[in-house]
């Protein structure tokens, strides 16, 4: 399972995966704001940060709302339960805050593993229902 972002198949395919059984946006990362703002000159990577925390604190412009985001991985964790079911077990590639967010839904629906996903590059972690 893949969110429709290309990285997210790249990984798939980097993996080893010859297929994706199923790719949506409902599994995409958290959007992140944006702003014209010229002022202070600083990294993209730096704004990426400070726009980060300020979705967190819950300024969205130009992106989906945390709360919306909430609502998503809700959606998505009904689909990962799903598409389980069918399929004993699943394996998901996606995104960083969004992978953190599903970890907190897969827990609060009964699966077992970390309360925090790794999170480095190529990072992993395994639930169970």
């Amino acid at each position: 399972v893949c969110s429709a972002l290309i990285r997210s198949h790249d990984s798939a395919s980097e993996l080893g995966a010859k297929n994706v059984t199923f790719s949506d946006s409902i599994f995409n990362e958290a959007g992140i704001p944006s702003a014209n703002w010229k002022f202070p000159p600083l990294s993209v990577r730096i704004w990426a940060i400070i726009f980060r925390l300020l979705w967190l604190l819950g300024y969205s412009n130009n992106s989906e709302s945390l709360s919306e985001a909430q609502v998503r991985a809700k959606k998505a964790i009904n689909k990962l339960n799903d598409l389980a079911a069918i399929h004993d077990s699943v394996a998901f590639i996606g995104h960083g805050v969004f992978n953190r967010m599903l970890a907190n839904r897969l827990l609060e629906a009964g699966w077992s593993g970390p309360k925090k996903p790794n999170s480095e590059y190529w990072g992993f972690a395994v639930y169970e229902k």
